[in-house]
């Protein structure tokens, strides 16, 4: 068998080692078939070719974080375990080593991905299901949505997230590459202005949903009922575009890659070269026959007061706020989420209800800055809350941040500050955005403190609940990527509440009424019920009880080397 038949073999058995892997397939497979017995009836049939179709994109894209920690783990598993060397060592040639570990990756991805169209059709076959729900079982659906839209997506997400977790060598990276995919399929409707517009967008759109829209627009109910989507020459188009970029990718990662330590002497910057010197050449060998006298240790004075565990967990906010904030995959995550703002808003007051309209401050705040980011920023705080819970170990230091004079408590608590401190600076950039985006569209009139009751009132609200569940998941599930899956999972069913029996809003963890801005009123009439409903989930949710429960349990202590 040659090199990369091995190295392929291994990732294929690692993979299957994994308990996560078998917690992938039960979910990609339950998740589906659960979806299906809360969806109601309607014209359409759940199980219908074009539903089936939608349902496999959507679920799909639930699917990048098991993509990303199969991808992630596989391109970045040497470097976080200290192997690369004996692999940087071996006469394996590079294209060997990338082929088998993206391929086995790939192999194991595609036969878990194979769990959403069972899924989906076990729960149509299902005996028990009402009459009318479900049509009859058409089995060309099933496959059509597997090979010409989940496989291809798979290839092409894995083929981003696989490149960048490669050449950064660092897991971190997996994410940028869906996250750009996520943003760029995000605004691929805005370029939908006319025919040609409709086909840009079909085209841009790395997951094909457009494409899939594009050619069921003017289907009746019955057509979509029994029709199959078929191979229509723009999803075609699409699919055979973004494999060739991935195709290209891949071969850019093979001529790129190195099996060479990065940072290293060679990388260095001219300009931050010392100046070679000729030191002089001192005799540093001691006397062996002088005697050997003992150092004098200084005293210091140790203190267990509140004040000191104040400043304990001040000092490891601020370390952890820098390690996550001043990272290049954070400046690149940053300078994503800015293009968004830009591509999404930049039409967002053209029109509405017939009439032009100006990019005024509450729809650039509650539209751009809060609705259409909600997604992303609920990625970003399930991927920085698993940094921070992970990162001792990843970089094998668990065991020395075990010892350390320093409650679990303190830790997590810190951590938690610097989560929210990541979110107030991210928030505080997208205003900057927002407003840099009106002075381009020329609207002069700010309104400072409506950004600021949108976003740092209501928004980081949200956002502060929803990272003190990241942290909490990530401390209890005590798998990083499994953790990650959890975070989104729940993110994903606090907006469709009403399909999972949840119809009251103190049953949804960090829900609230709803609001509605108005130029006369602001937010007077919600006000009253979101400072309610805030004040609910805040109180005994917030950063400060959880990490009591966590820091005692077993889960808490092993997740901080303190096992």
């Amino acid at each position: 068998m040659t090199a990369l038949g091995e190295v392929f073999r291994f990732e294929v058995e690692y993979r299957l080692r994994r308990p996560s892997t078998w917690v992938y397939a039960l979910l990609l497979l339950g998740m589906p078939f659960l979806m299906m017995h809360a969806l109601g009836g309607s014209r359409y049939h759940l199980n219908a070719p074009a539903m089936v179709t939608k349902a496999s994109l959507v679920l799909g894209g639930v699917g990048l974080l098991v993509t990303a920690g199969i991808f992630g783990d596989a391109a970045a598993r040497d470097v976080q375990s200290r192997m690369q060397a004996l692999f940087y060592t071996s006469p394996l040639p590079e294209s060997h080593y990338l082929g088998g570990r993206f391929l086995g990756g790939l192999a194991v991805n595609a036969a878990l991905l194979l769990g959403v169209p069972l899924g989906l059709l076990l729960a149509s076959v299902m005996p028990y299901m009402p009459a009318g729900k479900f049509g009859p079982v058409q089995p060309a659906a099933y496959v059509q949505a597997y090979f010409l839209y989940l496989l291809p997506n798979l290839v092409v997400v894995g083929a981003f997230m696989f490149a960048a977790a490669a050449l950064t060598r660092r897991s971190l990276a997996t994410y940028l590459g869906g996250v750009a995919l996520f943003l760029l399929g995000t605004i691929a409707p805005d370029l939908g202005d006319g025919l040609s517009g409709r086909t840009l967008s079909a085209l841009v759109d790395p997951f094909g949903a457009r494409a899939v829209a594009l050619t069921t627009r003017y289907w009746t109910p019955a057509e979509s009922n029994a029709r199959l989507v078929g191979w229509p020459a723009i999803v075609l188009w699409n699919r055979a575009l973004w494999l060739a970029v991935a195709a290209g990718l891949l071969a850019l990662l093979v001529a790129r890659f190195r099996f060479a330590h990065p940072g290293g002497a060679a990388r260095r910057r001219p300009w931050r070269r010392r100046p070679w010197r000729r030191r002089p050449v001192v005799d540093t060998v001691p006397d062996r026959r002088a005697p050997v006298e003992a150092l004098p240790v200084p005293a210091a004075a140790r203190s267990f007061s509140p004040a000191a565990r104040v400043r304990q967990t001040l000092a490891v906010a601020a370390r952890a706020w820098r390690e996550i904030a001043a990272t290049r995959a954070s400046l690149v995550v940053l300078a994503g989420a800015l293009a968004f703002v830009f591509l999404f808003g930049w039409d967002v007051g053209a029109e509405i209800y017939g009439t032009a309209t100006w990019p005024v401050t509450h729809l650039i705040a509650g539209t751009v800055l809060s609705a259409a980011l909600a997604p992303v920023m609920a990625l970003l705080v399930a991927i920085y809350a698993g940094e921070l819970v992970w990162r001792e170990r990843e970089v094998g230091m668990g065991d020395i941040a075990a010892v350390a004079p320093v409650p679990n408590g303190v830790v997590l608590l810190g951590r938690c500050l610097a989560l929210v401190a990541m979110l107030v600076t991210l928030q505080a950039v997208l205003m900057g955005a927002g407003v840099l985006l009106q002075t381009l569209r020329g609207w002069h009139r700010y309104e400072l403190p409506v950004y600021l009751e949108l976003l740092f009132g209501i928004k980081l609200v949200d956002y502060v609940l929803l990272a003190a569940l990241a942290m909490a998941v990530h401390v209890v599930v005590n798998q990083k990527y499994l953790g990650h899956l959890v975070v989104v999972l729940w993110f994903a069913s606090t907006q469709v509440p009403e399909l999972l029996g949840l119809r009251h809003h103190m049953l949804v963890y960090g829900s609230d009424p709803g609001w509605i801005w108005s130029d006369l009123n602001g937010l007077a009439p919600f006000a009253a019920g979101l400072v309610w409903f805030k004040l609910y989930w805040r109180r005994g949710r917030s950063c400060s009880p959880w990490w009591r429960a966590c820091s005692g349990c077993a889960d808490g202590r092993a997740a901080f080397g303190r096992g």
